[in-house]
């Protein structure tokens, strides 16, 4: 694999990129092309448009990244001001290619360190701020597996479970942990736009280890449906060392 990837590195920065090769990078990667038909297009997923910068030489591209509302313009996007990309489609394609799905919408040239977040409160202001750092999620323990949380028994989970791994909870000095609501679990990949909507915190006269140790409840633009409510709050309900589900005002 290794041998491989490195023929591809040697590839895309000696030859020139077809439009075909990259159309196929970009559906490899599970995103949408805004040059194809959108049709075809997986709901939710980003939408990545290029075009061959003659002066310079080099493919550029840009990204949009629906989250879930109809105005267009207002979507976040890579870069944040609208322009193009200053990274070659190039680079771009080696990311697509890595075993791991490529994280487009971090800084490339100097990857970020991890960033603890103290309090809940920083940590909304944070993503709000930084709607892209919902592409770095990962899904630990997907909706229908088992998790334990600390008790003899293992809980089957109506729900995506995961964490953010660059945003330091300091309770455990691991990624703040979060839970999709169901109706948006399930997906190829996390669901977009995903906004703090409540939290599920351990009962620290019970588990005082536990302490902080929050898990977050996400929703795409923070919209919830009450069959959500219901389950999540029915799901903690069975572990006692939980306390009582509490939910965030819409602001």
């Amino acid at each position: 694999m290794q041998k491989l990837l490195e023929n591809w590195r040697k590839f895309v920065l000696s030859e020139s990129l077809t439009r075909s090769e990259i159309e196929d990078a970009i559906s490899d990667a599970s995103f949408n092309s805004a040059k194809s038909s959108q049709h075809r297009w997986s709901p939710r997923q980003p939408i990545i448009d290029y075009y061959f910068d003659e002066r310079l030489g080099k493919w550029k591209f840009q990204a949009a990244i629906p989250d879930g509302t109809d105005d267009a313009d207002k979507w976040p996007r890579v870069p944040k001001d609208g322009t193009w990309s200053d990274q070659d489609i190039g680079e771009f394609l080696i990311q697509v290619r890595e075993p791991i799905q490529m994280n487009l919408f971090k800084e490339q040239s100097s990857p970020r360190e991890s960033m603890t977040m103290p309090n809940i409160k920083e940590l909304r202001t944070f993503l709000e701020d930084n709607p892209e750092e919902n592409f770095t999620i990962n899904i630990d323990n997907p909706v229908h597996s088992y998790k334990k949380f600390g008790q003899d028994k293992s809980y089957q989970l109506p729900f995506d479970y995961g964490e953010w791994p660059e945003l330091i909870n300091p309770a455990d000095d691991m990624g703040w942990d979060l839970i999709i609501v169901p109706s948006a679990s399930g997906g190829s990949s996390p669901a977009q736009n995903l906004k703090i909507i409540g939290v599920v915190k351990y009962d620290g006269e019970i588990v005082p280890k536990k302490k902080g140790n929050d898990k977050m409840i996400v929703a795409p633009a923070g919209n919830i449906l009450d069959g959500d409510k219901k389950t999540i709050q029915t799901f903690f309900e069975k572990i006692n060392d939980f306390k009582k589900v509490e939910w965030f005002s819409k602001e």
